[in-house]
């Protein structure tokens, strides 16, 4: 068996991730709640939530969880603390990876529909709007619950039924705490994850497409050419932050549906394959299965790192360097700047 696919190696990664997230975490928030503007108070709160978010899931999936998933089967190892030392039950365990996962996916959307209520000047309270974008997508992920943790299969027989499916699996497999099956029906869980998946990108693109129409399209807006600009410029900035760490987990995630789809599986053990495209990736990684899971535990240091390098108030913290000395006492209009402000 291949080390770079062993579950030890997998533990290892996920413990030198969280080690190095530890500063990237205290950093984004010391910045987050002492150098953001007072006037930007609405999009404090926003980055504010967004770091929770990405802080509680990395605690629980590089800390506490460790999970492992033996695709195509939804068979799920948690090889962390939660199962060595505190015997939590993997159900719940698994429920709280769902759950901090939607957490961040819904802070996502707030930041790009903080943008839309500050610029439409819609009457509406900022905290009443977030709170409806929230409720809804509260409702949305209760019935994604509902729906994904409703069948679940008889854990003993459903095991039976993963193993022999994966018969060329190593025996350190075997001999691990057994994992928690959350299905064994693969197309109606690939088919709930892709419908839930499809309304979060759907919100998101969304508010982006009205941002996007309101700054760089109409040309008769009432807002002054240098808000236009700076309201551009935070704008590509929350885009940015968004984006990167979703593009960062482009891998495991195409990993995970084409291995759903095509009932393909790789943790160093190459298998007789449906796809010439997976027989070729399989021999450049062979431990994709691990790979994939170590891009998603790496999307709280990217989204943190991203976060301190595109706003100009944490860039100047970091770097140490200020633009307070300025050659006229002209007044700047920030991009940070509340609406009220204004």
């Amino acid at each position: 068996m291949n080390s770079a696919s062993s579950p030890d190696f997998l533990n290892i990664s996920y413990n030198i991730i969280s080690i190095s997230s530890i500063p990237i975490y205290i950093l984004g928030f010391y910045c987050v709640l002492t150098k953001c503007p007072k006037s930007g108070i609405i999009l404090k709160w926003c980055l504010l939530i967004s770091c929770f978010w990405c802080c509680l899931m990395d605690c629980f999936v590089n800390i506490l969880i460790h999970p492992m998933i033996l695709f195509p089967q939804y068979c799920i190892y948690t090889l962390g603390p939660f199962t060595m030392y505190f015997d939590v039950s993997q159900e719940f365990q698994v429920f709280m990876f769902f759950f901090t996962f939607s957490g961040v996916s819904t802070s996502c959307i707030c930041n790009i529909g903080n943008r839309y209520h500050h610029i439409k000047n819609i009457r509406i309270r900022p905290i009443i709007f977030h709170a409806s974008i929230c409720l809804l997508n509260l409702c949305f992920q209760i019935l994604f619950m509902i729906a994904l943790f409703i069948n679940v299969p008889d854990q003993q027989s459903a095991l039976q039924v993963v193993f022999s499916s994966l018969p060329n699996l190593p025996p350190i497999f075997h001999l691990m705490t057994p994992p928690f099956v959350l299905s064994l029906n693969k197309s109606s869980t690939l088919l709930k994850i892709t419908v839930i998946g499809l309304l979060i990108i759907g919100q998101y693109l969304t508010f982006f497409g009205f941002v996007y129409y309101e700054l760089f399209l109409i040309t008769n807006s009432s807002m002054s050419i240098a808000t236009r600009k700076l309201q551009k410029s935070l704008f590509i900035d929350v885009t940015i932050q968004s984006l990167v760490p979703i593009v960062s987990m482009t891998i495991p995630f195409s990993y995970f549906i084409g291995a759903g789809i095509y009932n393909y599986h790789n943790q160093g053990i190459l298998h007789k394959m449906r796809e010439e495209l997976f027989l070729i990736v399989s021999k450049l990684f062979p431990a994709l299965n691990n790979i994939s899971f170590i891009s998603f535990g790496l999307h709280g240091i990217i989204n943190g790192i991203t976060m301190l390098l595109i706003h100009k108030p944490f860039r100047q913290f970091m770097f140490c360097y200020s633009d307070k000395i300025r050659k006229t006492e002209v007044p700047i209009i920030s991009a940070w700047v509340d609406r009220k402000t204004l």
